[in-house]
């Protein structure tokens, strides 16, 4: 249920992303009331302030799709609470012979009779039809089935409409107090990001928008041809040899591929080296040179991410506005990519939060309101991003490290763990805050700092 409804959420998240990229409307099923509403916003919005600011926009954004999140959740105690109709429905349908049909028709219908008006379905009336024995029952059924299923999807309907109007005027009351709000919040961070010129560059850096040429590490050999053979002319030709040069092959070899059925023996006298050649007088030899060169370990253009913040008392005040102002600038940067951004805040115990996810705004900002304190506790910060590594959405992550290092050096087999995620291609970033001593200057790829002191 919850993968289902984070990929519905996705649907509309797009579909927003599409109105505001294109003006264009999607298009979506009469049933979807989601999608309607979300048309409507649309409409609403357009040529306004909430439509032309950009921060704006994207709170409301993350204000639909969490009021969508809501909604997701109580229309599938709605589909939940209507199931049964559903089974029996599929159950009359495949049923093998119409005692059983009438069977479970009988057990049912009762139940529809309190569910449903004559005019939405009426049941009396095919029960009566049952009885004659003047029609195909199987036909009959098949009749039921289509007229039931019809009244089904259109009381789920109009039971998700009702649901969506009483709700959406405490929403829309709510939106714009709660959004202005999170505006002056976002704002202020986004003005320290640009006071910092180390966040854009990281963010830049996470952002895979050029990969750095430090990153080309791994050195390979290759074997290339450095002068090929010429071919052989008629003057060098002394006799016939086997082998698979092909530019020395003779015409009655060549002939072999002119025929579908003598092609496989041309290949199997290829790979055997039993080709007939023209020999020749030449000892020119083809020559082998090694060369080195370096590739990129196999990492993906625009993977995921995961981004560690320190959030005990050492990282208190001006440390902690750069650490949020980071952490919005990443997640505004995953959303635009479509890519998984992991948050995860070491304190005393790590605790993990898809920041991009479409309807995790209302944890985001719990987060950003929140306040930093308490120990530090680099250790199982360290091993939750390395079992979140192991998950199948955030396998080859960039991994961000943001904190003043103020905690021991992570224990041997944790950091023999570190090293061989890095010989797979994972990249392990710090950005230090503060100036003290940095035990994993070493280990980390790259470590960015910040003294707040100048």
């Amino acid at each position: 249920m919850k993968n289902d409804i984070e990929s519905q959420l996705s649907v509309y998240a797009s579909a927003f992303d599409k109105l505001v990229d294109t003006g264009k409307y999607p298009v979506y099923d009469e049933e979807d009331v989601l999608m309607a509403y979300l048309v409507t916003v649309f409409e609403d919005c357009l040529g306004t302030q909430w439509w032309s600011d950009e921060i704006l926009r994207d709170l409301l954004k993350n204000s639909v799709l969490e009021f969508f999140s809501i909604l997701l959740s109580c229309f599938q105690q709605i589909e939940q609470r209507m199931e049964i109709e559903r089974q029996y429905m599929y159950a009359i349908l495949n049923a093998q012979d119409i005692e059983r049909k009438e069977g479970l028709w009988g057990k049912v219908s009762d139940y529809l009779k309190g569910q449903y008006s004559q005019y939405e379905l009426n049941v009396d009336g095919y029960n009566s039809l049952l009885k004659l024995d003047e029609f195909d029952k199987d036909i009959l059924f098949q009749k039921i089935c289509d007229e039931w299923s019809l009244a089904y999807r259109k009381k789920i309907l109009e039971e998700k409409q009702r649901y969506l109007n009483s709700s959406k005027i405490q929403f829309e009351n709510s939106v714009g107090r709660s959004n202005m709000k999170d505006y002056r919040m976002v704002s202020r961070y986004r003005t320290i990001s640009i006071k910092y010129k180390e966040l854009k560059e990281i963010v830049s850096c996470m952002g895979r928008e050029k990969e750095q040429a430090e990153e080309l590490d791994t050195l390979i050999k290759q074997y290339i041809p450095e002068t090929l053979s010429a071919s052989v002319a008629h003057s060098d030709i002394h006799g016939v040899e086997e082998g698979n040069d092909l530019q020395a092959l003779m015409p009655t070899e060549v002939a072999l591929l002119a025929e579908f059925a003598t092609e496989d023996l041309f290949f199997m006298k290829y790979a055997m080296r039993q080709l007939q050649l023209f020999s020749s007088r030449s000892d020119s030899v083809r020559k082998k040179q090694e060369s080195q060169t370096k590739r990129r370990e196999p990492r993906q253009i625009k993977g995921p991410m995961i981004v560690a913040i320190d959030t005990s008392g050492s990282m208190s005040g001006k440390a902690e506005s750069i650490a949020k102002a980071l952490l919005l600038e990443i997640t505004q940067m995953a959303k635009k990519q479509h890519r998984k951004c992991f948050l995860l805040s070491f304190s005393v115990r790590a605790q993990a939060l898809d920041t991009a996810h479409s309807g995790n705004w209302k944890k985001v900002r719990e987060f950003m309101v929140s306040h930093f304190s308490g120990g530090t506790d680099g250790e199982e910060m360290l091993k939750t991003a390395l079992h979140t590594l192991t998950q199948e959405n955030y396998l080859m992550a960039d991994v961000l490290i943001i904190s003043d290092f103020e905690f021991d050096f992570c224990c041997k087999p944790t950091e023999s763990r570190i090293r061989k995620e890095q010989e797979r291609g994972v990249r392990f970033y710090g950005l230090q805050i503060g100036n003290g001593v940095n035990v994993y200057e070493e280990l980390l790829d790259k470590v960015w700092r910040l003294d707040l002191w100048h």
